[in-house]
C-alpha cells in the first residue's frame, strides 16, 4: 500500500473513533448537557464564537455532530501537516495517534484540542514565511480557544538566530517564567477576563496535580 493511502487510512480509522466516541472524556456531558439545553443557557457564554457556531449546528441536528465537527477538525490538519511535511508521514502520524497527551487527550479538551491543532498548522505555514496567513490561522484557532493566543509566543523565537545554547537557555528559564506568569495571572486574574479564564484552569490544575 502506497505511503499516502497508508496515511489516509490512519487518518480515517482515528477520526471514526473520535467522532462516534460515547461519554469518553471529561467534558462529554457537560458539551452534551449544553447542546441538549440542559444546563444554563450562561454555560454557553463561556464558549468562544466558532465553538458556540459548533454548538447551534449540533442543537439544529443531533449532539453528536459537535463531536464530529470537533474531530474533524482537530484531526485533519495533523494529517495534512505530516503528509506535506514528515518525511516519514505514516509514523509521524502513528506517534500522534498513540501518544497519551496528544490524540487520546483531545477526547476530553474538545475545544482546545481544535485550538492546538491549528496552532500547529500556522506555525507550519510560518516556517515558509507566510506571516500574514499564519496569523490568521493563530485567530481562527484562537475563536474555537482563547488558549491558541498563546501560540503568538512562537513568533519571536522564529526570528531569532537558532543556537543550542539558546534553546537550552529558554527550556531552562521556562521552569522560573512559569512561577512568574502564575504569579501575575493570580494578582490580575480578577481585572482580565482571559488572565481570570487562565487563573481558573491553573487552579484546577493544581487541584488535580497536573
Amino acid at each position: 500500500m502506497a505511503v499516502k493511502n497508508k496515511l489516509f487510512v490512519f487518518f480515517i480509522i482515528s477520526f471514526i473513533l473520535s467522532a462516534l466516541r460515547y461519554g469518553i472524556g471529561y467534558d462529554y456531558d457537560g458539551y452534551k448537557d449544553i447542546i441538549n439545553g440542559e444546563l444554563n443557557e450562561h454555560a454557553l457564554e463561556r464558549f468562544e464564537p466558532l465553538s458556540q457556531v459548533m454548538v447551534y449546528i449540533a442543537r439544529a441536528t443531533h449532539y453528536q455532530v459537535f463531536f464530529i465537527i470537533g474531530s474533524f477538525l482537530t484531526i485533519f490538519p495533523v494529517y495534512k501537516i505530516c503528509a506535506k511535511y514528515s518525511l516519514n508521514p505514516t509514523l509521524s502520524f502513528i506517534v500522534y495517534f498513540l501518544h497519551p497527551l496528544l490524540y487520546l487527550n483531545s477526547y476530553s479538551i474538545v475545544r482546545n484540542a481544535i485550538a492546538f491543532s491549528f496552532v500547529l498548522y500556522a506555525f507550519c505555514i510560518l516556517l515558509e514565511k507566510k506571516y500574514i496567513k499564519s496569523l490568521i490561522i493563530i485567530f481562527i484557532a484562537a475563536l474555537f480557544h482563547k488558549s491558541a493566543f498563546v501560540g503568538l509566543l512562537i513568533y519571536p523565537i522564529c526570528f531569532i538566530k537558532s543556537s543550542r545554547l539558546l534553546y537550552l537557555s529558554l527550556y531552562i528559564s521556562s521552569f522560573l517564567i512559569s512561577l512568574l506568569v502564575s504569579l501575575i495571572i493570580a494578582q490580575y486574574a480578577e481585572s482580565f477576563m482571559l488572565i481570570a479564564s487562565a487563573d481558573d484552569y491553573m487552579n484546577r490544575e493544581s487541584e488535580g496535580g497536573g
